[in-house]
C-alpha cells in the first residue's frame, strides 16, 4: 500500500488532503536536509507537479510551531502581508498590518513558514520573506512557486517529476511512483482495475507520455472509468482534452490540464510568451542556435536565452543537460499547449516555414562536409531526427513541392550513412509525387537529378534492382541535359553497382573503371576510393586475387589520406576477402577485425555486417563451428533489418554450409530453397565464389534425403516468410552451436562492400580505448568504452548476438534489481505486451548464452546480475569517491581522488546511448568534473601548480563550459608565472561562453582577469 500521509490538521491553515500521499520519500528527505541548512527553500517545478502537497508532507515532519499561508487566491499582491497576518492571528479582514507586527509574531520562537502558490505575486512574498528573515533569526520558510522568488540566501529545490524510468526504484515495476498514483487515482473511479505485468507497460508509457506530472496523472487516471488502458494511450495525442475532470475540492486552475497551463501563461512577459508559443514547432527540442534561428524573432542569443531562463524559471520549459550542449525542449501536453497558442496568434504558417528552413541548413550544413567533420554532422542529423520528420511533415501538408524535395534529397545522404534506407526513399517518392503529378518539369532541374539519382541509390540498397535502374537513369539523363559531369558519374557508379548484384561482373567493370577515369579527371579522390573498392569487391566476388589486392591498396590508401573510415573500412573487407581467397587466414582475420573495429566505432551497420561475415567464414575454414555460427548469425540479423536481401541470401547459404557441416540436412536444404527464392524474388545471382559452397551443399542433401525429403524441406525454405526462415536459422544454429561437425571441404566466400553512397560515406578512423582485464572472472567496463572481458577473454559483439542482450548486461550491471517491467520500459519502451515478451525472452536467452545461465539470476520476482568475482568500473569508480569522502587526510583524499578520475575512461556507455543511461551518464560525468575540482584544490594548496593545471584542463575537456576551471587554471599559471596563458584562457572561456550562451564571464572571473592583466602590463 502507498505510504499515507499524516494528517494536516496539526497545521494551522493548511488544507486537509483527501487523497493518500504517494511516494516521494527520496524528495522529502532531501527537502528536510535542507531546511537543516537553509532558511529559506523554494520548492518550484510546473504546474501539478506536486509542489504544494510535498510542502505539506514535510512541513508535518517537521515539529515546533508551524504556519501554513495559501497565497493561491489572491487577484492583488497587496493582499499577501494581511494574509500572513491572519494566517497569524494577527488581525481580522479589516485591519491594517505592518511587517514588523509579522515579524515580532515570528520572532519569539523557531518557525516554519510556509508560503504556498507565490507565482503570481511573487514580488511581494520575495520582500516580505526577506525582511522577516533578516528580523527573525529563528525563522525558517518554505515556498511553493512556478518561478524562483530571487531572495538572497535562497535555495532553488526543483520538484522532481514522478519516477517513470525503469530501473529508478530497486523495487517491482508496479511499485514505481507514477504507477502507484495511476492505479490509486483509477482505483478510485473503478474498483475493479488492475494491472498485470503486461499492463503495467501502458500504464508506464501514459506516465512519461505525460512526463510524470502527478497532475496529468491523476485527470487521466480519472479516465479508466470509460476508457482502457490502451484508448488512454492512443487518446494522449490530444491530451488537453482528455485530461479534464471537475472537482469541488481541487482549486480551479488544477481541474483540467489546461486550467494549469492558462495560470502558468498568463504569469508569462509578453516576449516570453511569443518565444514560448513559437518552441512549439520543435519535435524533440532545438539547441539554442536552432531557437534562436527559428523563433527568437531577430533577438540576439543573448536576448533569447534570457527568455529560455524566464520559461525554464517557469517550469514550462525543459533543459536536457545530457549530451553537452544543453537542448530545450517543452514537454508534450505543454507542446500542444503551445501550438494552439501559436495558431491562435496566426504565427504558425511562418514559424513553421523558419523551422523548414533551419531543418534544410541542417542538411545542406552536412552535405558539404567530408571527413571527421561529416561523421559529427551526421551524429547532430540523428539528434534532430525528430525536428527534420516535423518539417518534411510541414512541407507536405502545405504541399510545398519543390521543399519537400530539398528536404527529402538533403536527408538522403544521412539516410545511407546511418541505416535510414526505407524512411529516406519514402520521403522522396513522396516528395517526387507530390500532389499527384508527373510533371517533373516542376521541380528546379539540378534537385531533381539529385533526387531522383538518389532514389535509384536507396532502391539499389534495398535490392529493388529495376526500380533503381529507372530512377538513375532518369537522374542521369538530367545530369546530362545539365552537362552536369559529376551527377553523371554519381549514377553510372551505382549503375555498375547494380550490375555487379546481378551477376553481369564484366559490365560492372567496365562502368566502374569507366568511373574511374571520370573522378580522377575531376580530381575526387573521395569517389576514386569509393570507385576503387567497388572495382575490388567485383574482382572478390570473380575469385580474382590479385585485382582485388591492387585495387584495395590503392583504395585504402586514399581512405587513410582522407581520413574516411567508410573507405577505410571497404579497402579492408576487400583486403580480407583477397587473403581469403589465398588462403591466408592470419592476414584475413587481421583485415577483417580492424574492419570491424573501424566500422563500429563510426556505427556503420552495413560494414559492420561484413566484418562479422568476414570473420564467421575464417572461423569456418579453422573448424571453429560454434565461433562461426555466433558471428554469421549476427551478420544475417544485421542484414536482415537493413533490408539487404542479396547479402542476406549469400549468409543463408552460408548457414546451410554450417549446417552441412554439422551433418543436418534437412535443415541445410531449407535454408539453401528459402536463399534461391530470395535470389529469384529480386533478380539477382549468386556469386562465383560461393558457388562451390553452395554446390558441396546440394551434393549432401542429395546423399542424405530422399527425392521426397529433398523437395518438402526446399519447398518449406522456399515458401517461408524470410523473417521466420531468418529467426529460426539464426536460433537454431546458436542453440546447438557445438555439434560434431563432419569432414568437408572448408568453404570460401566474401562479402559486399560498403554499397553505394549519395555523395560520401560518414568517417573518421577508430578511437583506441584500452581493455583493462583483471583477475576476476568477468570485468565490465562501461566508462570511456562497452567492453566486457569473461575469464580473460574479450566478448565481442558477436558473442551477444546483437546489440540488446550487451544492452541488458550494462543495464542490469547498473542496477542490484530489475524486474521483467523495469526492463521492458527501458529497453523496449514503445513495445506492446507481446511485442515484449518476445524481445525480452529472445534477448534474456542471447545474454545467458553469452556470459553463462548463472551470471543472470532470477529471485524475488525479478533479475539481477550475479556480482561474485565480477568487477565493474563504474561500481569502482564511485567505491574511490567514497572512500575519498571518508578520507582523514589530504594525501589520503588526493589518493582516492586519482584513483577515481583514472577509472573514468569516458563517459557512461559512450556509443550506444540508450535513454535509461542519460540521467546516470549526466551523474558520473558531473561526479567526475567534481572529483577533478577537488583534486585541483588540494594540489593547488600543496604548491602542485603544475598537477592542477592537469586537473583543471581534463575538466574543460569534460566541460568546456566550466568556468570554476577556467578560472583556477588562470590561477594556476598565475602562480607557475605564466600569466600570458592565464590571459589566454580567460579569451577561450569568453569565447565559448559567448558562442554557446550569448553571455559573459561572472564578475570573480573578470576581477581575476583584470588582476592578471595589470600585472602583466606592469
Amino acid at each position: 500500500m502507498p505510504e499515507s500521509e499524516p494528517r494536516a490538521a496539526a497545521i494551522p491553515g493548511a488544507p486537509l488532503p483527501l487523497t493518500q500521499f504517494i511516494g516521494r520519500t527520496t524528495e522529502r528527505v532531501s527537502v528536510l536536509s535542507l531546511l537543516e541548512q537553509h532558511r529559506l527553500v523554494t520548492l518550484t517545478g510546473p504546474g501539478g507537479c506536486g509542489k504544494t502537497r510535498l510542502a505539506l508532507a514535510v512541513a508535518q515532519q517537521i515539529g515546533g510551531r508551524r504556519h501554513w499561508v495559501a497565497l493561491s487566491n489572491l487577484d492583488s499582491a497587496e493582499l499577501v502581508a494581511p494574509t500572513v497576518a491572519r494566517s497569524l492571528g494577527l488581525l481580522d479582514a479589516n485591519s491594517a498590518v505592518s511587517t514588523d507586527a509579522i515579524a515580532s509574531a515570528l520572532a519569539d520562537q523557531p518557525v516554519l513558514l510556509i508560503l504556498d502558490t507565490c507565482e503570481h505575486v511573487r514580488h511581494t512574498a520575495a520582500d516580505l520573506a526577506e525582511s522577516l528573515l533578516v528580523r527573525c533569526p529563528d525563522l525558517t520558510i518554505v515556498t511553493t512557486s512556478r518561478t524562483p522568488l530571487r531572495v538572497p540566501g535562497e535555495m532553488l529545490w526543483p520538484v522532481p517529476p514522478l519516477a517513470t524510468q525503469a530501473g529508478a526504484h530497486p523495487t517491482a515495476t508496479q511499485h514505481v511512483d507514477a504507477v502507484e498514483l495511476f492505479v490509486e487515482r483509477a482505483l478510485a473511479v473503478r474498483p475493479d482495475f488492475m494491472v498485470d505485468d503486461d499492463g503495467v507497460a501502458g500504464v508506464l508509457a501514459i506516465c512519461r507520455r505525460l512526463d510524470g506530472n502527478p497532475l496529468a496523472i491523476e485527470l487521466c487516471a480519472a479516465r479508466a472509468q470509460v476508457l482502457s488502458v490502451e484508448q488512454i494511450v492512443e487518446a494522449l495525442d490530444d491530451s488537453l482534452r482528455l485530461l479534464v475532470q471537475r472537482s469541488s475540492s481541487a482549486p480551479e486552475r488544477q481541474q483540467t490540464l489546461r486550467a494549469t497551463l492558462d495560470w502558468s501563461h498568463r504569469l508569462l512577459s509578453a516576449e516570453e510568451a511569443q518565444l514560448f508559443r513559437r518552441c512549439a514547432v520543435f519535435a524533440g527540442g532545438a539547441t539554442l542556435s536552432g531557437v534562436v534561428a527559428v523563433a527568437g524573432n531577430d533577438l540576439t542569443s543573448g536576448a533569447v536565452l534570457d527568455l529560455l531562463t524566464g520559461l525554464a524559471d517557469s517550469s514550462l520549459l525543459r533543459v536536457d543537460l545530457s549530451s553537452g550542449t544543453a537542448r530545450y525542449e517543452l514537454p508534450d501536453p505543454v507542446r500542444q499547449y503551445a501550438n494552439e497558442r501559436l495558431v491562435v496568434a496566426a504565427e504558425e504558417t511562418s514559424c513553421r516555414d523558419r523551422h523548414l528552413d533551419w531543418c534544410l541548413d541542417q542538411l545542406t550544413a552536412a552535405d558539404h562536409v567530408f571527413g571527421p567533420a561529416r561523421k559529427m554532422a551526421f551524429a547532430k542529423l540523428e539528434t534532430e531526427l525528430p525536428n527534420l520528420r516535423a518539417a518534411f511533415a510541414w512541407s507536405r501538408q502545405v504541399t510545398d513541392a519543390g521543399r519537400a524535395l530539398q528536404l527529402a534529397a538533403g536527408f538522403a545522404g544521412f539516410g545511407v550513412a546511418h541505416g535510414h534506407y526505407r524512411e529516406g526513399r519514402q520521403w522522396l517518392e513522396l516528395a517526387l509525387a507530390g500532389d499527384g503529378s508527373t510533371d517533373n518539369s516542376r521541380f528546379e532541374p539540378s534537385l531533381l537529378a539529385r533526387a531522383l539519382n538518389a532514389t535509384g541509390v536507396l532502391a539499389f540498397l534495398q535490392c529493388d534492382y529495376a526500380a533503381a535502374s529507372a530512377r538513375l537513369q532518369e537522374g542521369r539523363a538530367v545530369f546530362d541535359a545539365l552537362g552536369d559531369r559529376r551527377g553523371a558519374a554519381m549514377a553510372m557508379q551505382s549503375m555498375g553497382s547494380i550490375a555487379r548484384e546481378r551477376g553481369d561482373y564484366r559490365h560492372a567493370e567496365e562502368l566502374l573503371t569507366a568511373n574511374l577515369e571520370l573522378w580522377r579527371s575531376m580530381d575526387d579522390q573521395q569517389a576514386v576510393g569509393e570507385t576503387l573498392a567497388r572495382l575490388a569487391f567485383n574482382a572478390v566476388l570473380q575469385g580474382n586475387q590479385e585485382a582485388a589486392r591492387t585495387s584495395a591498396r590503392a583504395c585504402l590508401g586514399i581512405g587513410r589520406r582522407l581520413a574516411d573510415s567508410g573507405i577505410v573500412a571497404s579497402a579492408l573487407l576487400m583486403l580480407g576477402g583477397a587473403a581469403r581467397l589465398a588462403d591466408d587466414l592470419g592476414a584475413a582475420t587481421a583485415y577483417f577485425e580492424e574492419a570491424y573495429a573501424c566500422a563500429a566505432e563510426d556505427q556503420l551497420a552495413e560494414a559492420t555486417a561484413y566484418a562479422e561475415e568476414g570473420l564467421g567464414m575464417v572461423a569456418l575454414a579453422k573448424g571453429d563451428l560454434a565461433g562461426a555460427a555466433t558471428l554469421l548469425s549476427s551478420s544475417l540479423q544485421r542484414q536482415h533489418e537493413l533490408g539487404d536481401h542479396w547479402r542476406t541470401s549469400s549468409l543463408l547459404v552460408e548457414m546451410a554450409t554450417c549446417q552441412r557441416l554439422r551433418g543436418r540436412p534437412r535443415e541445410a536444404a531449407q535454408l539453401l530453397g528459402a536463399a534461391e527464392a530470395l535470389l529469384e524474388q529480386i533478380g539477382a545471382a549468386l556469386p562465383p565464389i560461393e558457388r562451390t559452397d553452395r554446390e558441396q551443399t546440394g551434393v549432401f542433401v542429395t546423399a542424405s534425403l530422399s527425392k521426397d525429403e529433398r523437395e518438402a524441406a526446399w519447398m518449406a525454405g522456399a515458401s517461408a516468410p524470410l523473417a521466420a526462415t531468418v529467426a529460426a536459422a539464426i536460433s537454431d544454429l546458436r542453440s546447438r552451436p557445438a555439434l560434431t561437425p563432419i569432414s568437408g571441404p572448408a568453404p570460401r566466400t566474401t562479402r559486399r562492400m560498403a554499397s553505394a553512397s549519395v555523395n560520401a560515406s560518414a568517417s573518421a578512423g577508430p578511437r583506441q580505448a584500452p581493455d583493462l582485464v583483471s583477475t576476476a572472472s568477468m570485468t565490465i567496463q562501461a566508462l570511456g568504452r562497452e567492453v566486457v572481458h569473461l575469464q580473460g577473454q574479450t566478448l565481442t559483439a558477436a558473442d551477444f548476438s546483437y546489440a540488446k542482450p550487451r544492452e541488458l548486461l550494462f543495464y542490469l550491471a547498473d542496477l542490484e534489481f530489475a524486474t521483467k517491467g523495469d526492463i521492458g520500459l527501458a529497453l523496449w519502451p514503445e513495445a506492446t505486451g507481446t511485442e515484449l515478451r518476445s524481445a525480452f525472452h529472445t534477448t534474456l536467452y542471447h545474454l545467458r548464452r553469452a556470459v553463462g545461465a548463472a551470471r543472470i539470476v532470477f529471485d524475488q520476482g525479478g533479475y539481477r546480475l550475479d556480482r561474485d568475482g565480477v568487477e565493474y568500473d563504474v561500481a569502482s569508480f564511485g567505491s574511490a569517491l567514497s572512500d575519498a569522502r571518508a578520507s582523514t587526510s589530504r594525501a589520503e583524499e588526493l589518493r582516492h581522488l586519482r584513483r577515481a578520475t583514472e577509472l573514468y575512461a569516458g563517459d557512461f556507455l559512450p556509443s550506444s546511448s540508450p535513454e535509461w543511461a542519460l540521467q546516470t551518464r549526466d551523474e558520473l560525468r558531473h561526479r567526475y568534473q567534481r572529483a577533478l575540482l577537488a583534486m585541483g584544490r588540494i594540489l593547488l594548496a600543496g604548491g602542485g601548480h603544475a598537477a592542477a593545471v592537469e586537473a583543471y584542463r581534463r575538466v574543460i575537456v569534460s566541460d568546456p563550459l566550466n568556468e570554476t576551471a577556467y578560472r583556477e587554471l588562470m590561477r594556476c599559471y598565475q602562480a607557475l608565472g605564466e600569466p600570458s596563458r592565464a590571459i589566454q584562457q580567460y579569451e577561450l572561456l569568453t569565447n565559448a561562453l559567448r558562442d554557446e550562451l550569448g553571455t559573459s564571464p561572472d564578475e570573480s572571473t573578470i576581477e581575476l582577469y583584470q588582476k592578471i592583466r595589470a600585472s602583466f602590463s606592469a
